[in-house]
């Protein structure tokens, strides 16, 4: 039945969002229709409606958001191969009582095989005795990279551990220690089962890691030598591809005074002077350092050091990652 043209409310009282809203059911359907054309570039299946209005107006089954018409290519490796390693997988997807317990406590696993800690000036005056707790920060969020050999009297952490550790049950005393610390008496419940298996898949996988491991040695026998967190250079590596990145990718161990090709935005860890170092969103480490568990590979995020490979458009525009 079709209702006549009239006024949405029936006084100026009813005017509002919330009363409006009222009128309508709760789910309004969409009608982009279905999502079945396909990028004749990169296949992604796309709605009519995401074309611009210029390919709209011509008929175009062109699109620019998914791969810049193909200027933003992700390797075959990408589909061939597991989104995570399988044992991880498990943990995330799986139903047992190893996978609830992992999923429960998943942001303390994180940051129990975690490079870098939060860096933030919380503003705990907005939590009380009663009430649901408020996470408030006050000025810039950030991540922090410690030194990489901690100071005398102190216990390795973060990105120290993949330094002191052994990749084996030392390395897990480590871990495991924090547990014994009466701040976390809820992470007491933590399966060391489930943390070694995290610690054997992070130290195989992980570029950081595996760069570290490697570098431990001439870390501490080497005092000029410098370890620098830096973004895919160019070189030899395809720009507008979605490339896994190695180990030499992702740092660089420096000896004296030499110098690689340093950018602002480069992250220099230190040896051992009870300074943290601050990793912002620029650098392409950022996610990768901060969440091994989602980000196992290392993957590399956004990076603003690149300019588009398209000629004839707008040379400032940066290349995703």
């Amino acid at each position: 039945m079709s209702v006549p043209p009239g006024p949405a409310a029936a006084t100026v009282a009813l005017n509002n969002e919330r009363d409006l809203l009222k009128c309508f059911h709760p789910h309004i359907p969409h009608k982009l229709g279905p999502a079945n054309i396909v990028c004749r570039f990169c296949g992604a299946l796309r709605w009519p409606e995401e074309r611009t209005k210029v390919e709209q107006k011509a008929n175009s089954q062109i699109f620019s958001n998914c791969c810049k018409q193909g200027d933003v290519t992700l390797p075959l490796a990408y589909f061939e191969e597991a989104l995570l390693p399988e044992p991880l997988m498990k943990l995330f997807t799986g139903s047992d009582e190893i996978a609830k317990e992992f999923q429960k406590n998943i942001a303390t696993y994180n940051n129990m095989v975690s490079f870098a800690s939060l860096g933030a000036n919380i503003d705990n005056s907005v939590n009380g005795q009663k009430g649901t707790y408020c996470f408030r920060v006050n000025g810039q969020l950030s991540h922090n990279i410690p030194s990489l050999i901690p100071a005398d009297g102190n216990e390795a952490s973060f990105a120290q551990i993949f330094i002191a550790g052994d990749g084996g049950e030392g390395e897990l005393a480590l871990r495991a220690s924090k547990l014994d610390n009466p701040k976390f008496k809820k992470q007491k419940k933590i399966q060391k089962d489930t943390l070694r298996l995290l610690q054997d898949i992070i130290n195989k996988e992980n570029p950081y890691a595996v760069f570290l491991k490697g570098a431990a040695d001439v870390i501490n026998s080497d005092e000029t030598a410098r370890v620098i967190l830096k973004s895919l250079a160019p070189g030899n590596r395809e720009m507008k591809t979605y490339n896994k990145p190695r180990p030499e990718d992702v740092a660089a161990l420096v000896r004296g005074t030499g110098e690689i090709d340093k950018r602002p935005r480069d992250v220099l860890v230190r040896h051992k002077d009870g300074f943290m170092d601050h990793i912002t969103d620029l650098n392409s480490g950022y996610m990768g350092l901060r969440y091994p568990l989602m980000l196992p590979y290392g993957s590399q995020q956004w990076d603003g050091m690149y300019e588009s490979p398209t000629k004839g458009t707008n040379p400032n525009y940066f290349v995703c990652r």
